[in-house]
């Protein structure tokens, strides 16, 4: 396998795509804040990504990690909303309106929590380049020290 494309590198890639992508979720609901009738726009990607990761390391349902708060489901008759995509790759992110209105006119968006979910994924993106630079650093010294 090469050495660029390992799994770590791709689940970085899929986890930048995503906070971009809630990056502007957020930007767009900031803007929408004063816009009757709009409704909150949020993106999930943390669940998918697990999934596929357990998917492609080819853990077993009784292997699978559980975060906090989450819920297992004890039945097969369960409705499960995050289905296991096949692959890192395949992971992507899920767009999703609430429905929840916090004033008379219909709209969504409450600017004191858009403030937080921005400064949360500010600090996860922030944290992933400095892991993505770390990881090509590693990859340089290992270069040098093997004489390339």
């Amino acid at each position: 396998m090469d050495m660029l494309s390992s799994q770590t590198d791709r689940v970085l890639d899929k986890a930048l795509d995503g906070t971009m992508m809630r990056h502007r979720a957020i930007a767009t609901n900031i803007a929408h804040a004063e816009t009757p009738h709009f409704r909150e726009v949020k993106v999930d990607f943390e669940d998918q990504l697990r999934h596929a990761i357990e998917a492609e390391n080819g853990a077993s349902a009784n292997t699978r990690f559980l975060p906090p708060g989450s819920l297992k489901t004890s039945d097969p008759r369960h409705f499960n909303p995050n289905p296991v995509p096949g692959s890192v790759q395949d992971a992507h992110q899920t767009v999703a309106q609430t429905q929840f209105e916090y004033r008379q006119d219909g709209n969504g968006v409450d600017m004191e929590v858009q403030m937080a979910h921005l400064a949360k994924n500010t600090n996860q993106y922030n944290a992933m380049t400095r892991m993505r630079s770390k990881l090509f650093e590693n990859y340089r010294q290992a270069m040098r020290n093997s004489g390339v």
